[in-house]
């Protein structure tokens, strides 16, 4: 739903949403990204995502989708805001849960490593 949303043109209740515009370059971003996967390999493939939001976002630029006025009007540094989304809770039966599998985790590990130093 939020893909869609943002190939809408990100807000439902925008005047434009669903315009003929953001959806041409929703598309060419999908269709270049799909294209670098198919054709190429390697590297390139890899970064096919970040290669087509690039391409995306400079054809909506050219499309005069694109306006860089916020990021102009932000300040060069900025203090983090400590615990935007609250305090941290920890509950302690989840925790003993991740212990428990944690040592679970470890024993496993010692005896695949015992193992394979016994081939060696």
């Amino acid at each position: 739903p939020v893909a869609v949303q943002n190939m809408g043109g990100g807000n439902a209740q925008a005047k434009d949403f669903g315009d003929a515009k953001n959806l041409i370059a929703a598309f060419l971003t999908i269709l270049i990204i799909v294209a670098i996967e198919v054709w190429t390999k390697g590297f390139l493939r890899s970064i096919s995502v970040l290669i087509g939001l690039i391409a995306g976002t400079v054809i909506a630029s050219f499309m005069g989708l694109v306006s860089l006025k916020p990021v102009m009007q932000a300040s060069w540094f900025h203090l983090p805001q400590l615990f935007y989304f609250g305090v941290p809770e920890f509950e302690w039966s989840s925790c003993l849960t991740m212990i428990i599998i944690a040592l679970v985790s470890m024993v496993e590990s010692t005896g695949v490593f015992f193992a394979i130093g016994d081939l060696l």
